[in-house]
């Protein structure tokens, strides 16, 4: 799921004679096209105490980031832009969990759609919001072995209000804003809730239900599966590699062989075509096979990554010195499109979150800005 909690970045930096300077690998050659040498001398002036941000802010200016357009409008329903990142986060979750609570295809959008607009119709026709408080209140409570009666959706003693109210009390964090008392008036006065504070207390049950056993127990499985499989596809590149290795040497043994049987005379020109033309077809097998299981390490990795955003906490694409973490997302277009999740300066102490999208036509240009911005910052400092 998405973590919408400021996002944190590790810098690699060490000194050497008190002097911090970046130091510059082959893969990084993209990234330093966009740096300059003139850049570079700058930035690697031993004064410098700050060299890893440098390097970024010049390829912020080299590359400018195109201008991406206010998120509103999520899942089909328009939204306030603070909204926005809370509507993902859910979404993103109920992609990832649904089956542990039986959530039925649709009913997060569904869920989403209700809160927003309200409910249309008889006032008493079953609601999509209540039916998942009381899917992920049953969960939690079924793990720490309460034994709860079926939670209602009305009011009542059973009221699945009241024990939102309960749980909710335990965490002082979350009864700030939601005092006790309020839980025991109603579904009404849960209505009355903007739905900043619904969506609040909506992930706060998400996130609860994630230190459940049965969710850990699906993460847990996940992980294992993915990290099967590239141990599978990287022992097969092992075996090609040795393989590759093994007839190059029957290669020069080959060689050795045949001048030997020759008493040490040189082998005519047919002999040595014809030996190197059957040795060349062993090589080009063995380093076939060798970039084939090359080929499936990096699919497999794609196929992680895809995978781990749903059974782990999803990995943006970038997070770069600006505040802005950029993400492809399955609850928004299904991953299609780049956002842009905007939290302010890194030194703020009240960040602002807003979500920004980017039309077709600028993913390229996006694209670009990460592929070059991971380049920059994967310069190691010594």
């Amino acid at each position: 799921m998405v973590n919408m909690k400021k996002p944190r970045i590790t810098e690699q930096m060490s000194k050497n004679d008190d002097a911090v300077v970046p130091k510059v690998h082959d893969d990084d050659i993209s990234a330093m096209d966009v740096i300059g040498n003139d850049n570079l001398e700058t930035i690697m002036n031993p004064s410098s105490k700050s060299c890893w941000k440098q390097i970024n802010e010049v390829v912020h200016n080299e590359i400018p980031l195109p201008r991406g357009s206010i998120l509103t409008n999520v899942a089909g329903v328009d939204l306030a832009p603070e909204d926005a990142g809370q509507v993902l986060q859910f979404l993103e979750f109920c992609n990832a969990f649904g089956q542990a609570f039986d959530l039925k295809k649709g009913h997060a959008e569904a869920a989403i759609r209700e809160m927003v607009k309200g409910r249309r119709g008889c006032r008493t026709q079953s609601s999509f919001v209540i039916q998942i408080h009381i899917q992920l209140l049953a969960l939690i409570q079924e793990d720490i072995d309460e034994r709860c009666p079926t939670l209602s959706p009305t009011d009542g003693q059973n009221s699945w209000l009241l024990s939102l109210g309960d749980f909710v009390s335990k965490y002082p964090f979350m009864s700030k804003d939601f005092p006790p008392d309020r839980f025991n008036k109603g579904n009404a006065i849960y209505e009355e809730l903007s739905i900043s504070g619904k969506l609040k207390l909506l992930n706060f049950l998400c996130d609860e239900t994630l230190n459940t056993m049965e969710l850990r127990d699906i993460i847990d499985e996940q992980i294992l599966e993915l990290d099967e499989s590239r141990k599978e596809a990287k022992a097969k590149i092992l075996a090609a590699k040795e393989k590759e290795k093994e007839v190059k040497k029957k290669k020069q043994d080959e060689i050795a062989k045949a001048v030997l049987a020759k008493n040490g005379a040189p082998l005519s020109i047919s002999e040595h075509e014809a030996l190197m033309s059957q040795i060349k077809e062993e090589t080009s097998q063995a380093h076939a096979e060798m970039e084939e299981a090359k080929a499936m390490v990096s699919k497999g990795d794609k196929k992680t990554e895809s995978q781990r955003s749903d059974a782990v906490r999803s990995v943006p694409l970038l997070l770069d010195i600006k505040g802005r973490a950029f993400w492809r997302l399955k609850s928004y277009n299904n991953s299609k499109y780049i956002l842009l999740q905007g939290m302010g300066d890194w030194d703020s102490d009240s960040p602002s979150e807003k979500w920004f999208t980017f039309d077709e036509a600028q993913i390229p240009e996006v694209e670009r800005y990460i592929s070059v911005t991971r380049q920059a910052m994967s310069i190691k400092y010594v």
